[in-house]
């Protein structure tokens, strides 16, 4: 999920830059194309779309990851003492 997050915040910062870098003054050509002002202002929306899914699938992606870890980690401290009572003899 962090991959794919980092991946729509990529694009969207590509179509931005594009936006700001490749437009002419009165001519609106956008990577080779012309295309009306309105598909420019519709490109700058969905970008600001696709950041905010983006950071919304990184967060939740990493949200998950932390979970899992704390998960694994709890895991194996209940095995441990599990070992630990199955074996008197042994020290832990």
């Amino acid at each position: 999920m962090v991959i794919l997050g980092l991946l729509l915040i990529a694009l969207a910062v590509i179509a931005i830059l594009g936006g700001v870098f490749l437009v002419d003054g009165g001519n609106v050509e956008y990577f080779g194309m012309d295309v009306p002002p309105v598909t420019l202002f519709v490109v700058g929306a969905l970008s600001v779309v696709f950041i905010g899914l983006g950071a919304k699938l990184m967060a939740s992606g990493t949200k998950r990851s932390i979970q899992a870890r704390r998960e694994h980690k709890q895991l194996e401290k209940l095995a441990e003492q599990r070992q630990a009572d199955a074996d008197p003899g042994r020290e832990a």
